[in-house]
């Protein structure tokens, strides 16, 4: 299967004009979707909508959309049997592109903006999970997964 908009991988599956499924909910999947158009505004807005919802049959919808040149409107729907396998899900605005990694699915080390959706508690206690959280790299920072970004966060929420 094929999309003229996105690159994409591992256990992503894309039904045209329906949804697409970065990973089911089961242990040991990865996903990742890429946008082959890059963003070329200088200024923009992220305003992402998370829905947490009890499974509903067939139906997953994680999608993004540019609807105005500088803003970026993200839905997507986390549901699944109870139980929230893996450690979550990532928006990467980063010169690198369709590059796979450790870090939420993608390269460590990256230059831009990775915005993360955490859903395992490593080793932050105080912190209230699933966590949302944001981190600028440089190309030479590490992300730190055993304190779940702790260090290099320059913001986040619960």
């Amino acid at each position: 299967m094929q999309s003229r908009f996105f690159d994409f991988g591992g256990d992503t599956i894309i039904r045209a004009d329906q949804y697409i499924r970065l990973t089911s909910d089961r242990q040991s999947q990865e996903g990742w979707l890429f946008s082959r158009l890059p963003l070329t505004a200088t200024n923009w807005e992220v305003s992402p909508h998370l829905v947490a919802a009890p499974p509903l049959p067939f139906y997953r919808r994680e999608t993004a959309n540019l609807t105005h040149p500088s803003q970026i409107e993200i839905e997507f729907k986390i549901h699944g049997q109870g139980n929230l396998h893996g450690d979550g899900m990532a928006i990467w605005l980063t010169k690198q592109r369709a590059q796979t990694g450790p870090v939420f699915g993608s390269v460590d080390h990256f230059e831009g903006l990775g915005i993360f959706i955490d859903t395992y508690k490593n080793q932050r206690p105080g912190v209230v999970f699933p966590y949302v959280m944001a981190m600028l790299g440089n190309a030479s920072v590490t992300y730190d997964k055993d304190h779940d970004g702790k260090e290099n966060e320059i913001g986040g929420c619960s």
